[in-house]
């Protein structure tokens, strides 16, 4: 019996330094996914404006118009990092006018739902907090 005490002093060790780790890696790991999606959204703008600039007609329609503005990476910039939802944001056309910089032009869906407590896109290119987020 003498015997499987160090292998049992062992695991206690081990299980105990797992449990001790795991939280901060688990912080790390959503904050990756976080800037992740911030990036997602950000390239989405820059197609955007790309899109603006070469068809000369406004906004897109649909996200789908972007995809020759992003060549392959297009499935990917639509799959929320943070939600794992394809399509992961829901893209809101603003209306071509002095307020169009400031209006909502992504926000990351949630089980198909906006979630305020995510970042959007703004129609001028930055990412940030939601307007009346929690």
């Amino acid at each position: 019996m003498c015997r499987f005490q160090p292998i049992g002093l062992l695991l206690f060790f081990v299980s105990t330094l797992s449990g001790c780790c795991c939280p901060p890696v688990m912080a790390a790991r959503e904050a990756a996914k976080r800037a992740q999606s911030t990036n997602n959204m950000h390239q989405l703008g820059i197609a955007m404006h790309r899109y603006k600039a070469t068809e000369g007609q406004g906004w897109p329609a649909a996200l789908d118009e972007l995809e020759p503005y992003v060549s392959d990476q297009f499935e990917t910039l639509m799959t929320n990092p943070v939600t794992l939802y394809y399509p992961g944001y829901d893209y809101v056309p603003p209306v071509d006018s002095p307020n169009a910089a400031s209006a909502v032009v992504l926000y990351q869906l949630r089980n198909g739902q906006r979630d305020l407590s995510l970042d959007v896109l703004y129609g001028d290119g930055h990412v940030g907090p939601a307007p009346g987020a929690p």
